[in-house]
């Protein structure tokens, strides 16, 4: 049995979307790969996160706050890091794995991560200011402090050797997986209490958060330029529309054809289905699981010419350039005429159930016992 010491630091840091899940997905199945998981979670994580009986949880320290901040801020802080380096420095045995790029002097373990993406460093324009730098500064400690790094795929890794130099330490690639929710198969979907979309109109679905670098602009702009877009609606799965946002939508004139909602698992396994096209406008992505998801789901994905999204998506997706919103536009008239029972969509769906969750916990085991020896 391999100890299995894990910073859930991810669980508070980003608490909804794919990479938490993915995280979740692999602390669930480790236990039963030959790990015993020790998960420490920070005390501001979601505690809506469960596991069973297999994972031990421990709580990090509990940072205090006292008041005027400005002037106790600093001292309970160092306090805080002081008890951090404690209960990180009483580990003697097994691997220490890193969620969200933390590291410490005190840890005489080996050190793995996980690196996902590197947008704030080839896209620092995405970021303010005052969260770039410091965030950077913790990754390259982290990455620099490592003994084996996980990349989830050729693009990031090849963005890890632009920012830090060819790694030192020994590192795998290992791509995700799509949740079996989500294979055009499995209909185990709950009762939505209210429409995805409007029940006459076909839509174009986009989920989850909507970061400068993941261009919700840019996909309006290409929306509204498309001739179809008074036959379809786009629905939006994620956070609640914000007032920038709302004006855009008025600016493209598109009032009432946009929809934002909220959907669990089950729900969004089903807007997959439903959607005639699902759209990735990133500016780049790390892995870019919603592409996997829609193939599985056998729905046509348009998606950007960027990042990990060609290496991932194969021949399946309708691929667009940056740039005007005609090349989306175009893309997305392409998307809307291909059947979903083409044999296009058949090849997508085989490339996209090609791995499970299982698979890439094996994977990750077989780096923790390369790493041990």
């Amino acid at each position: 049995m391999i100890d299995v010491h894990i910073d859930g630091q991810v669980f508070a840091e980003v608490p909804r979307g794919g990479i938490s899940r993915a995280w979740q997905h692999l602390i669930a199945r480790l236990p039963y790969h030959g790990c015993r998981v020790h998960l420490y979670l920070p005390t501001d994580a979601d505690r809506d996160i469960q596991f069973d009986s297999h994972v031990s949880i421990a709580d990090y320290p509990r940072r205090r706050r006292w008041h005027p901040g400005r002037v106790f801020d600093p001292l309970t802080d160092q306090h805080y890091r002081r008890r951090l380096h404690k209960m990180w420095s009483r580990l003697t045995r097994g691997i220490f794995h890193s969620t969200h790029f933390t590291t410490d002097s005190g840890l005489a373990i080996p050190q793995v991560v996980t690196v996902h993406d590197l947008f704030h460093e080839r896209l620092p324009d995405c970021f303010p200011p005052a969260q770039l730098r410091p965030f950077c500064d913790r990754r390259r400690a982290c990455i620099e402090s490592a003994d084996f790094i996980i990349c989830t795929s050729d693009a990031t890794l090849g963005d890890v050797n632009k920012t830090y130099g060819p790694l030192a330490c020994p590192y795998k690639v290992v791509w995700l997986a799509v949740d079996p929710v989500f294979l055009r198969s499995d209909h185990r979907t709950s009762p939505i209490s209210e429409p995805l979309a409007d029940a006459e109109s076909p839509f174009i679905l986009y989920l989850g958060t909507r970061y400068p670098y993941k261009n919700f602009p840019g996909l309006l702009a290409g929306f509204a330029s498309w001739a179809k877009r008074h036959t379809y609606q786009l629905l939006v799965l994620g956070p609640e529309a914000t007032p920038s946002e709302l004006s855009l939508i008025r600016a493209f004139d598109l009032t009432g054809k946009v929809q934002f909602r909220s959907a669990n698992d089950q729900q969004l396994a089903l807007a997959y289905r439903l959607a005639t096209a699902v759209v990735i406008p990133s500016l780049s992505e790390g892995f870019g699981l919603p592409v996997w998801e829609s193939m599985a789901s056998g729905t046509p994905v348009v998606c950007a010419r960027v990042g990990s999204l060609p290496e991932v998506g194969g021949e399946a997706p309708i691929y667009f350039d940056l740039g005007p919103p005609h090349n989306l536009a175009t893309a997305l008239e392409e998307a809307v005429s291909i059947p979903k029972d083409s044999e296009r969509m058949a090849k997508g769906y085989v490339r996209a159930t090609s791995r499970t969750w299982d698979d890439v916990v094996d994977d990750y085991v077989a780096s923790y016992r390369q790493l041990m020896g």
